[in-house]
């Protein structure tokens, strides 16, 4: 019965971590009630794990492409935790630190939601649902230059 979710998503920065878990509880804000922040509130769980190191040479820009999986349904916990972790999706002016407001490469967050498993009720059988990246998001990641973490590293592929 278990509802599996996978999203694809590019944040600022090159992450440190290859992989790995985000454990924040999740509380709504205080100073804005639209937005949610980490703190004492409900437990919340999100795995990742890089697909490629990305470099925007137009504007001198690092960035980390990478998967996602939600292990709880809290509003906007991937968004949330990400930038809790210091690294904020791409073109999330809600959640995105101010001086990244200026970075700003696309007209919406870059989070897609890629992957969706569950079993059918009625059935009980496993049912699996993919979408391709959306053309826009597509069409921005080809415009950088990625590679695969094997291939680079942040400590081994600075910024020129």
């Amino acid at each position: 019965r278990e509802v599996k979710k996978e999203y694809l998503t590019l944040v600022y920065g090159q992450m440190k971590e290859t992989q790995g878990q985000i454990a924040y509880s999740i509380i709504r804000s205080k100073k804005n009630y639209s937005k949610f922040t980490t703190g004492p509130g409900k437990d919340a769980v999100t795995d990742f794990e890089v697909v490629s190191f990305c470099l925007d040479p137009k504007r001198h820009q690092e960035y980390t492409f990478l998967k996602a999986w939600p292990k709880t349904g809290r509003t906007h916990q991937i968004r949330v935790h990400l930038k809790a972790k210091g690294y904020p999706i791409v073109s999330d002016m809600k959640y995105c630190f101010k001086n990244q407001r200026k970075i700003n490469p696309l007209p919406r967050l870059f989070l897609h939601a890629h992957q969706i498993s569950f079993d059918d009720p009625s059935t009980g059988v496993r049912q699996e649902f993919k979408a391709p990246l959306a053309q826009d998001l597509k069409d921005y990641l080809d415009t950088l230059t990625c590679s695969s973490p094997s291939e680079a590293s942040p400590e081994v592929a600075p910024l020129p």
